[in-house]
């Protein structure tokens, strides 16, 4: 009794093994996905303020032998346009990064380049006018170059990152005609899975 009992461990753990090196050999196969966020500070052309947002993004590294790329959905707010010159607006980004070889793995350089759907666009002008609605809600499109920190031995890295977003939008009664543009200073976290 003792003898079958001692096979059917050594049976279950083996078989636990087994399964955990399946699922390591599939991710490699298959990429390995990743959840994140980041808190930014942005600067406002033509604005002497800076504004703040946050993300939340779900993205895939892709299992690519060659090049280190990563493809992400990630959703924007940006702002609270409560002050003059403030900005505020939402959008949904399509990301794409690739990782630049380095010769240390604690540290990875990275650029990348987005294009999505900004939303509900507000701009507070100050003065009697206040919060002005932006014309219409549009494709826009962001680029950016960072500095992912790999947190040892742990699934998780941490970015600082700069970039630059060009929103479609316009205010109306002219009071501006340009694309509004933004510097963003990003810190950001992602925890691999």
């Amino acid at each position: 009794m003792m003898v079958k009992s001692k096979i059917a461990l050594v049976a279950l753990v083996s078989s636990i093994a087994f399964s955990a090196n399946v699922n390591n050999a599939n991710a490699g196969l298959l990429g390995e996905f990743y959840l994140g966020g980041s808190i930014h500070s942005a600067d406002t052309d033509n604005n002497d303020k800076s504004d703040s947002g946050y993300s939340v993004a779900f993205g895939w590294e892709l299992p690519i032998p060659v090049l280190d790329i990563r493809a992400e959905i990630e959703y924007n707010k940006m702002g609270d346009a409560k002050d003059n010159n403030d900005v505020e607006y939402e959008s949904i980004m399509a990301n794409a990064y690739i990782d630049i070889p380095f010769p240390t793995p604690l540290l990875s350089p990275y650029v990348g380049a987005g294009v999505g759907k900004i939303t509900d666009g507000t701009v507070n002008v100050g003065g009697p006018v206040g919060d002005v609605e932006l014309e219409e809600d549009g494709i826009g499109y962001q680029y950016m170059v960072g500095l992912d920190i790999n947190i040892p031995a742990t699934p998780f890295y941490t970015s600082l990152e700069y970039r630059k977003i060009v929103n479609p939008f316009t205010v109306e009664g002219g009071i501006g005609e340009d694309d509004l543009e933004q510097d963003v200073v990003s810190l950001k976290a992602r925890y691999v899975f």
